[in-house]
């Protein structure tokens, strides 16, 4: 298994600081939360 959640890199990528919270909150719920449920998906089956 690759546990390989992200959001891909482009032109409209601006510094965390500039990001409004609404993107912010979708960035981590792709990065973070999708790394929490990927083995748990994974383990639940096994």
């Amino acid at each position: 298994m690759v546990n390989n959640a992200a959001a891909p890199w482009g032109p409209d990528r601006v510094p965390v600081l500039d990001l409004p919270a609404e993107i912010f909150k979708d960035v981590v719920d792709i990065k973070l939360m999708g790394t929490f449920y990927c083995p748990r998906l994974l383990l639940g089956r096994w």
